[in-house]
């Protein structure tokens, strides 16, 4: 079987001999996909700890990220502060 998996942090990359190849397997997405399928991977950082690198290293770069999990991140932050303003303006309404 495979037991290599090649990625890069925030999926940046791509391929010099394919215009528009827009890039690789972002590390944090397989270090993800391998840790809801209970395989371990060697190393000791984490899928989060992973996708918080490469939001930085994307931003100091200027390059977009396309890990999966970074999205869902973001999505889950704005959630998050969506749902607590909704229960500041409940409190303020007293219901």
């Amino acid at each position: 079987g495979v037991r290599v998996f090649d990625g890069s942090i925030g999926g940046l990359g791509g391929c010099p001999f394919a215009p528009g190849a827009p890039g690789n397997v972002a590390t944090e997405d397989l270090a993800w996909m391998f840790s809801e399928l209970g395989v371990e991977i060697e190393g000791d950082v984490s899928w989060r700890e992973l996708a918080r690198i490469g939001a930085q290293f994307c931003e100091y770069t200027g390059r977009k990220n396309t890990a999966r999990v970074f999205a869902a991140m973001r999505a889950e932050a704005g959630m998050d502060a969506l749902r607590s303003t909704f229960v500041q303006e409940c409190k303020r309404l007293s219901l």
